[in-house]
């Protein structure tokens, strides 16, 4: 999550919305199934609350982010059934 420093300015409240927004998408039936999704960011998200929410999905494990030529990004997490 945003530092503790963002969390009066507008960034923290950016993060929140995107993370937010991205949890809906991830929340889908759709996605559910097909363990995918893109995003796009929107005029609201700032750079900042962009670029962290990226690293944090990035470093999650079994998860891919592939940039896409319009800007948007293709998500994509992998289950491991045992």
């Amino acid at each position: 999550m945003l530092h503790a420093q963002y969390q009066h300015e507008p960034d923290y409240q950016s993060y929140l919305d995107l993370a937010r927004r991205v949890q809906a998408l991830v929340s889908t039936p759709r996605a559910r199934i097909e363990h995918q999704i893109v995003i796009s960011r929107e005029p609201a998200d700032t750079q900042i609350a962009w670029e962290q929410l990226m690293e944090e999905i990035r470093e999650a494990p079994g998860v891919r982010l592939t940039p896409r030529a319009d800007g948007s990004v293709h998500v994509g997490w992998f289950i491991e059934r045992h």
